[in-house]
């Protein structure tokens, strides 16, 4: 594994020191991994009808923002931040049926 770290070392050190020195950026690929990775798994029916609340769902992602970072208010600031971005690559009229979460 030492060549391939003296090979990817230029690249991974910095990236790693930036990812890691960010919480909000850590968290914003967590979220990103727990929501679009999900797809392993199917969700049973008594949980699915709590994801029809949009607080529960603001709170699933919360959740999984605090998992990365340990702190509230990264977890806020990061889950606001990626429920924007999401927001902004929906389609005219996803954001009409969906909304914005």
């Amino acid at each position: 594994m030492k060549s391939l770290s003296s090979f990817l070392g230029p690249l991974s050190n910095t990236t790693e020191k930036t990812i890691q020195s960010q919480p909000i950026i850590f968290t914003l690929i967590i979220l990103y991994q727990g929501l679009f990775s999900g797809n392993a798994i199917k969700i049973p029916q008594n949980l699915r009808y709590l994801f029809n609340s949009k607080i529960f769902r603001f709170m699933s992602l919360m959740l999984i923002a605090f998992s990365a970072t340990k702190d509230i208010e990264y977890a806020l600031i990061s889950t606001v931040i990626f429920l924007g971005v999401m927001y902004a690559i929906k389609t005219p009229e996803e954001r009409e049926t969906q909304g914005i979460i």
